[in-house]
């Protein structure tokens, strides 16, 4: 366990949260890693020892729900090692303890079927599914939260997405990113002078859970929304289209919602199994 980690080696202890981890492995998977830029690993291996074997678990199995399709290998072994116990005149003394340790490995590519502790990925149909609604205040997240009552159905994917407003506070909003499946984004199109703020804020979550597929709703006053008032927004330069998939719609009423969800489903994975 002393010896110097690979990037894509990860030394979990108790002390550190699980979120720490899970962001740093989704990256080595994304290739976002700031020591290894563009450098996209298949594999990552989390090692642990002691009371941080079951921690070690856990962030294993957050993982596999977060990217579906994981392949899993997992050994455990035990040693002794000397710990020094004792200080001052009465001299130190040595003592032998035997020390558990766990190494799980998840891979996007298959592993070997025959190992002992391999585990294929596990299929299941996602039905209830947890949906971010993000974005800068007064952008209409309260307003659509409340008009779809805090659910929606899907009906081409089966899917219940249930929505959960992230708040105003962009410093919290990783409360609520760091346990859900997918992220809408939602933009006051009608102030022309927020939308490159709006902008700004969800480059900074998207560098920071690129994991997570989103869409994009430019809330309207009017729906359809008239040529004029969303030209500025939809057609020029504040978004650019062909990078954030974006649907116009109306918070206060639903309208155009129904379409960003059904793409928003498109995006997301069917072969995971249910947090619910």
């Amino acid at each position: 366990m002393s010896r110097p980690l690979a990037p894509n080696e990860i030394r979990i202890t108790a002390q550190r949260a699980q979120t720490v981890y899970v962001t740093y492995a989704l990256h080595a998977f994304e290739g976002s890693l700031p020591h290894a830029p563009g450098i996209a690993y298949d594999f990552v291996i989390l090692r642990g020892m002691g009371q941080s074997i079951q921690t070690c678990v856990n962030i294993a199995e957050i993982l596999k729900k977060r990217l579906p399709g994981l392949f899993q290998n997992t050994h455990i072994t035990s040693e002794l090692v000397q710990k020094q116990k004792g200080n001052g005149t009465k001299g130190k003394r040595s003592k032998q303890q035997l020390v558990a340790y766990i190494s799980v490995k998840l891979s996007k590519t298959p592993l070997d079927p025959e190992d002992v502790g391999f585990q294929p990925p596990a299929i299941r149909t996602m039905k209830r599914v947890r949906i971010a609604l993000v974005g800068c205040d007064m952008s209409g997240k309260t307003t659509l939260h409340t008009t779809m009552q805090g659910e929606m159905e899907v009906a081409e994917t089966g899917q219940t997405f249930l929505l959960e407003d992230a708040g105003p506070d962009e410093k919290q909003w990783g409360r609520t990113l760091n346990v859900v499946h997918g992220m809408v984004w939602i933009v006051d199109a009608t102030d022309a002078l927020r939308c490159g703020e709006s902008k700004s804020a969800l480059l900074r979550c998207r560098h920071a859970y690129p994991y997570l597929p989103y869409v994009v709703l430019l809330n309207q006053k009017r729906f359809p929304p008239h040529p004029r008032q969303c030209s500025a927004i939809v057609v020029g330069e504040v978004w650019d289209t062909e990078q954030h998939v974006s649907f116009p719609c109306d918070c206060q009423t639903g309208r155009g919602v129904q379409e960003a969800m059904e793409y928003l489903a498109s995006l997301m994975p069917q072969g995971v199994e249910s947090r619910f």
